[in-house]
């Protein structure tokens, strides 16, 4: 019987303007270009004929606003009704986006501030400003408020780094505080927050890091990305989750055979049976979703600052997952 899938990512641009130091695409001297217009008709003819998927992601690993005609391509996905999400590093704005990205009907857009304070993501970030990133928020936030628009949903991913020096049983990452209080006035329109411990990634090299790999500990049996998402990368090739960044287990390429052709085949027949047996393979054993990776630890301790533990303000309820937290507001 064949399957199909209900999550469907296309990557407009595998390059990025930034260089952070706990990204594995920095850490991999591998091709990055921006998607190839044949490459979009293929995954667009999969929209077509595929009832299925539900969602589009226009991002895998690089920075999707470096696709000049991504505005385009975001018009092409909302014109066949999918919800449609997007992650940025907030840090390349022309414009035409604010207006945009809110008259085309983008669903939810995904910022990426790290760690416990500014300095720590400028730090980490390398090439970014968190003053910069905030104010380009706000301001499509005031589009939004000007169109009088309920999108995009506007959510934060907050990368933090574990501190060995303050060890718990089960860490889990901190409410972004200088996130919520940068944002001012403009934070209620901030829908959650995503923080999650820094990891090493499949496919990672960690020589020359600022940091250390530290054993995670919490194990998990199986993933439940493979299952039912799919992702196309700038070149053609297809891989089968959002943490395959440096294309370790490529599945095909749609420049030879359709994407359901792809999902079908006895590639990801194989990763599946591996997932479910219990037996991942090697880039699958690497990964933060199972647990089987490692904390990223900063070498230098002046890197974390007093770290005053507090609650997320009222009005969030947290959902808790395997080192991450999600704090939703209400």
């Amino acid at each position: 019987m064949q399957q199909s899938f209900s999550v469907l990512r296309i990557e407009p641009a595998a390059q990025c303007n930034l260089k952070c130091s706990h990204c594995p695409q920095v850490t991999n001297e591998l091709p990055r270009d921006v998607i190839e217009p044949e490459i979009i008709e293929r995954a667009l003819e999969e929209l077509d004929k595929n009832t299925q998927i539900g969602t589009v992601v226009l991002y895998h690993g690089g920075e999707p606003f470096l696709h000049r005609d991504f505005l385009d391509l975001l018009r092409e996905t909302k014109q066949r009704g999918v919800r449609t999400k997007t992650v940025t590093n907030g840090m390349v704005w022309r414009n035409d986006l604010y207006e945009g990205l809110v008259d085309l009907g983008l669903d939810e857009i995904m910022f990426s501030l790290d760690g416990l304070n500014g300095r720590q993501s400028d730090a980490v970030r390398v090439g970014s400003s968190h003053l910069k990133i905030l104010g380009n928020m706000k301001r499509l936030i005031d589009v939004r408020i000007a169109r009088n628009s309920d999108t995009p949903e506007i959510k934060l991913s907050n990368v933090q780094f574990f501190n060995p020096a303050t060890p718990a049983e089960d860490p889990i990452p901190q409410f972004p505080h200088w996130i919520e209080d940068g944002m001012g006035d403009h934070a209620r329109f901030v829908k959650e927050y995503d923080t999650q411990w820094a990891m090493k990634w499949p496919g990672m090299h960690t020589d020359g890091l600022i940091f250390d790999v530290v054993p995670h500990g919490k194990k998990k049996r199986a993933c439940s990305n493979i299952f039912d998402t799919i992702a196309v990368r700038w070149n053609g090739d297809v891989v089968a989750c959002c943490q395959d960044l440096v294309t370790f287990y490529p599945l095909g390429n749609v420049k030879k055979s359709s994407l359901q052709e792809i999902f079908n085949g006895s590639p990801r027949e194989t990763l599946l049976n591996a997932m479910l047996d219990g037996n991942p393979i090697s880039g699958c054993k690497e990964c933060p979703a199972l647990g089987t990776s490692g904390f990223l630890v900063a070498r230098d301790p002046e890197f974390y600052d007093a770290e005053d533990v507090a609650p997320p303000p009222p009005g969030f309820k947290v959902e808790a997952g395997d080192g991450y937290d999600k704090y939703i507001r209400l």
